[in-house]
């Protein structure tokens, strides 16, 4: 048997793991190139931040005025509603954009045109969600779009999200520091020297504009010391912030689960809370806010019926975003955290003198900030920059970092993964509801066998024939080098011996996916088709290997794992109805020496595997197809038969 050595290149596809080169790694002083880039980087993504949020923060105003000032109470009840409607019709296309948030690779521009249009609608038309994750979506999409359109590479795409929220968060409240930190806790993890210049580019010229355009918010800070009483008083308000937080977190979660095995359409439910919040905006238009809440109202005085407003704003925001509205939580969190604090303070002041209502507001907004995105040092940063006192923001530092431990022990999800699972993806056939709701972590593997940079070819033959399937190249730090298939180790015994090392012969291109997202979420990754089993790898690391999707793991959870095709390489999954297609490429068949591609196969056929003698081979666009191949599939009967016809011997080509 023969195989051209063409056919076990890497594939040409969309690069998802970055690994940096050295140039790329060292530091700032060894290098021009990630200064640059980060540079440029950093204030595409404060520039385009400012301008979305600034728009965004101008409709809803507008909207929002234009609704309370109108007098038509009917007005009020009923444009959430529409609203909700036209997002119940966009998320079957556009989804809510955590999945590609979460995981550090920027949507399209298209699809993040559209998730921003979406919380657009829910926040104009009067829902309760927050302006600046839709914003930092969509930058992030412009500034890659940009930086491919450049051919930057010293910034990755993790870097590309993480100073989108860095410029976010700093544009929304002027705090350069707290967004800075906010970006690394949550999305940048390792970042390379280019991210980092990139990040704080970003988080300063971002804070520097808000604050210039006016379109910053301001955070309440205390101005009279704190008594003892009022220290028990605080600690009371931290309490009260970590239950309301895990108690937002989970009904969001409790509600979304129950849509989701309801099988309630997502055309409705978006417009159904839409409704309800309408109703609360009739009680008091502050229950719909997303704003935090103005200083000068607080400096008011103490007033426990702030907790009223607390509990309307929490509803309307487990309301909007449990049935399905569209956009963030920072901006609604920080409302409801001020409006908890401020009432639970002047309910305990009368008891407890010694602090006063601006000081309590600042604690609850950051203790829940801290509890529902597990960003504690971010929050507390948050006050420093706002000017509160320096024993005062320690103390904050520490009721913060110890709300969130104690989330992520009752609560494992913040509230951006449990968002997360619910991608709005239509209801279908029961495959497909199974893969819209099954998560990664839930059908990996951990157990599984590696290979080291110093392996040899032989040694990764005994390992990959056994299993059929990739094996990971890992160094001694667990950091993904490489991923080596039966196709690769074939077309390299072909050429060089058993004794040659492994790494010349792996790839470094291939999809990645992280152990939140669905396997619906998974199988949407670039260059799936490429391989049989995906490495899962750390959402905080990129580079770190935590697990193994298998095929065969998915086709079991679907009832359609046999011993034939349980190894072949992903495609999109047929549902169960399609039966198997078999085409054998004979002597004389207008097939021969055409590659995959150049057949413009109908988009009905999925094919699993090329079986070539007693390899077999991933189905890839350049691959060859010789006399003798046996291409496994799956595809309608019509579609099937169609196709046999075209591959017959004699068939015009």
């Amino acid at each position: 048997m023969t195989v051209d050595p063409a056919e076990f290149a890497p594939p040409l596809a969309t690069k998802v793991i970055e690994t940096p080169s050295p140039a790329e790694s060292t530091s700032i002083l060894g290098s021009l190139r990630p200064a640059v880039s980060g540079f440029v980087v950093g204030a595409l993504a404060a520039v385009a931040s400012v301008a979305l949020l600034g728009l965004f923060k101008f409709l809803s105003g507008a909207a929002t005025a234009f609704r309370l000032e109108s007098g038509l109470p009917l007005l009020v009840l009923l444009a959430p509603g529409v609203g909700g409607i036209l997002v119940g019709i966009g998320r079957r296309w556009w989804g809510n954009g955590y999945d590609r948030l979460l995981s550090g690779r920027p949507a399209g521009v298209t699809q993040s045109l559209g998730q921003f249009g979406l919380a657009a609608a829910t926040v104009v038309f009067g829902g309760a969600a927050g302006r600046e994750e839709p914003t930092i979506a969509l930058a992030a999409s412009l500034v890659r779009r940009a930086g491919l359109l450049a051919r930057q590479r010293a910034v990755s795409l993790r870097g590309i999200v993480a100073a989108s929220v860095a410029g976010g968060l700093s544009t929304a409240f002027g705090a350069p520091f707290a967004g800075l930190l906010f970006a690394i806790e949550t999305v940048a993890g390792r970042p390379t020297a280019g991210d980092l210049i990139a990040l704080i580019v970003a988080a300063g010229l971002g804070a520097l504009l808000g604050r210039l355009l006016g379109v910053a918010a301001a955070l309440p800070v205390g101005m009279s010391p704190v008594e003892p009483g009022g220290w028990i008083a605080l600690l009371a308000v931290a309490v009260a912030a970590l239950v309301v937080g895990l108690a937002t977190t989970s009904l969001i979660g409790l509600v979304l689960g129950t849509l989701r095995r309801l099988g309630a359409p997502l055309l409705v439910t978006p417009a159904i809370g839409g409704l309800i919040v309408g109703g609360l905006s009739l009680v008091s238009p502050a229950f719909a806010g997303i704003d935090p809440i103005p200083p000068a109202l607080l400096a008011t005085g103490p007033d426990p019926l702030w907790l009223v407003t607390a509990a309307g704003r929490a509803s309307a925001l487990v309301t909007t975003l449990g049935l399905g509205g569209v956009g963030g939580v920072i901006g609604p969190i920080i409302g409801v955290g001020e409006a908890l604090g401020a009432g639970l303070g002047g309910l305990l002041l009368p008891f407890l003198p010694g602090g006063d209502p601006s000081t309590f507001a600042l604690v609850g907004a950051v203790v829940l900030l801290a509890t529902v995105v597990r960003a504690p040092f971010a929050g507390s940063l948050l006050a420093f920059e706002f000017g509160a006192d320096p024993f005062l923001v320690l103390v904050i530092v520490a009721l913060a970092w110890g709300a969130a431990e104690v989330s992520r022990r009752a609560e494992p999800w913040s509230i951006y993964r449990v968002l997360d699972t619910d991608a709005g993806r239509p209801q279908g056939p029961i495959a497909t509801q199974l893969l819209s709701t099954t998560l990664v972590r839930d059908l990996m593997t951990t157990r599984y066998p590696t290979l080291a940079p110093t392996s040899t070819l032989g040694e990764a033959a005994e390992v990959i024939r056994a299993r059929g399937e990739e094996a990971p190249i890992v160094d001694s730090r667990g950091v993904l080098i490489g991923l080596l298939g039966p196709h690769d180790i074939e077309g390299a015994l072909l050429v060089t011996g058993r004794d040659s090392a492994v790494i010349p012969w792996a790839r470094h291109e291939f999809p990645t996916v992280v152990p939140y997202q669905t396997i619906a979420q998974a199988l949407d990754e670039p260059n799936i088709e490429s391989v049989a089993a995906i490495p899962v790898v750390d959402p905080r690391d990129s580079s770190r290997l935590v697990g193994l999707l298998r095929r065969a793991d998915v086709l079991q959870a679907l009832g359609l794992a046999s011993d034939r095709d349980d190894r072949a390489p992903f495609s999109t999954p047929p549902t169960a109805e399609l039966p198997i297609l078999e085409i054998t490429i004979r002597d004389g068949s207008p097939w021969v020496g055409k590659r995959l591609r150049e057949l413009r196969l109908p988009r009905e056929a999925y094919l699993a595997f090329l079986q070539r003698g007693d390899v077999r081979l991933p189905v890839r666009g350049d691959s060859l197809l010789r006399a003798g191949d046996l291409l496994v599939g799956f595809a309608p009967p019509a579609v099937g038969e169609s196709l046999r016809t075209e591959a017959a011997p004699g068939t015009p080509s």
